[in-house]
């Protein structure tokens, strides 16, 4: 049994027993499924790839959309979305006929190191760090579809989406390393922190020491700090708190709050 369960009261008798389905990001498909197997409610998942964080914001937001708009009117009593606000993806999203409920999270990695305040501490002590999860390694959008090959793919946009080889092929040796070396994104990295859910014990070994490599090719510390399955379990225990989740009625949608409380609910249009 996982670390973190031992010793929580994770059913509560005296709750009613609620029907949610939770669309997340592949990401967190552990996570996810760890934390609807131990929630006392009925929870239906639905996955959608790693690869829409590849896609503009907008493209995101109608691939979200559509998952929200194939849930049925009146099945279940909420929506529950495991995504922070991902570079705005999630902005615009509307609740159609059933509530919307999200964590407060810029991204991700808020929801792996279980609070928003979490992730402003790591962030202002550690700009430098690139974070990875199992899911991250396990993840990444060419297992699933080849986003990279969408003209919406911003990297596509940018003519940044070849391979080393066809930038060689096209530019030579030198030009391809200077692309790979700035306009990649990379250069203002200095470590590697993964952070360790502790929910698939051998899964993370395996993924960890894969990372630890990589720090040590690139040249990088690796730096492991033990992740928190909080906000997954409060968001599929139905235990949301307002200052951790938002709760989105329907005829509202999403839109960022440029604030501490990071996202809020709005009339749509």
């Amino acid at each position: 049994m996982p670390s973190f369960i031992s010793g929580l009261n994770l059913f509560d008798g005296g709750k009613q027993v609620r029907r949610y389905r939770l669309i997340s990001c592949e990401v967190a498909y552990r996570e996810c499924c760890l934390a609807v197997a131990v929630s006392p409610n009925v929870i239906d998942l639905h996955f959608l790839t790693q690869g829409l964080h590849d896609l503009q914001s907008k493209s995101m937001c109608e691939r979200v959309q559509q998952a929200v708009d194939e849930t049925p009117a009146g099945r279940y009593e909420a929506i529950l979305l495991g995504y922070g606000l991902c570079n705005n993806g999630l902005v615009g999203v509307t609740a159609r006929h059933t509530p919307l409920v999200l964590p407060r999270a810029h991204d991700c990695i808020t929801l792996f190191l279980g609070s928003k305040e979490k992730y402003a501490e790591q962030f202002a002590q550690n700009s430098g760090t690139y974070y990875l999860t199992t899911g991250w390694v396990e993840r990444d959008h060419e297992n699933l579809e080849n986003t990279h090959e969408r003209e919406d793919n911003i990297m596509h946009k940018m003519g940044l989406d070849k391979s080393y080889e066809e930038y060689a092929a096209l530019y030579g040796e030198q030009a391809a390393k200077m692309i790979f070396a700035t306009i990649g994104g990379m250069q203002h990295y200095r470590e590697i922190g993964y952070i360790d859910m502790g929910v698939a014990p051998l899964a993370e070994e395996h993924v960890q020491t894969k990372a630890s490599a990589e720090a040590q090719r690139r040249g990088w510390t690796f730096n492991p700090r033990r992740g928190r399955m909080d906000l997954f379990l409060e968001l599929t225990r139905g235990d949301w708190d307002e200052s951790k989740f938002l709760i989105v009625p329907p005829g509202h949608r999403i839109e960022q709050s440029y604030d501490e409380s990071i996202v809020k609910a709005a009339p749509a249009a």
